[in-house]
């Protein structure tokens, strides 16, 4: 009987090895998933705050230099190269915003 016990673990060494190697693919593609969404809500984040800053910065200096700088300044970890900012219904240079009736 202790014969027949020892030789059915010797198999079972084997099987967990391929349980493992049948469900170590998807824990690693589930790992990497993971990593990746964070990195892309990380930069839909960095968008979001130097948006945010560029809009700031226009509202109250109604300069759009100023305003591209401090949205560049706003995403730190953003490559600066690759964004562009437009401002839309921005007031003419040197005139006052327009109050709403």
């Amino acid at each position: 009987m202790k014969r027949r016990i020892k030789s059915s673990k010797n198999h079972e060494r084997g099987a967990v090895a391929v349980e493992f190697a049948l469900v170590a693919p998807i824990l690693v593609s589930l790992i990497i998933a993971v990593v990746e969404f964070s990195n892309a809500y990380n930069i839909q984040v960095s968008v979001t705050q130097a948006s945010r800053e560029a809009a700031r910065s226009m509202a109250i200096t109604n300069d759009t230099s100023k305003a591209t700088a401090a949205g560049k300044a706003g995403a730190p970890s953003l490559d600066t190269s690759k964004l562009s900012f437009s401002y839309s219904g921005a007031c003419a240079a040197g005139s006052p915003p327009q109050q709403s009736r």
